[in-house]
């Protein structure tokens, strides 16, 4: 980790976030699109 630097980092733990959150989010778009789906 001492070759990425305190700000490669952040950098990289922003970067997971980021992801996660986007993964979270499509998570949750598909459950909603699949209850329509059973609803409709």
């Amino acid at each position: 980790m001492r070759l990425v630097g305190k700000g490669g980092i952040e950098a990289i733990s922003r970067l997971m976030g980021f992801l996660l959150v986007c993964m979270g989010v499509q998570f949750i778009i598909n459950g909603v699109l699949e209850i329509i789906k059973t609803y409709h």
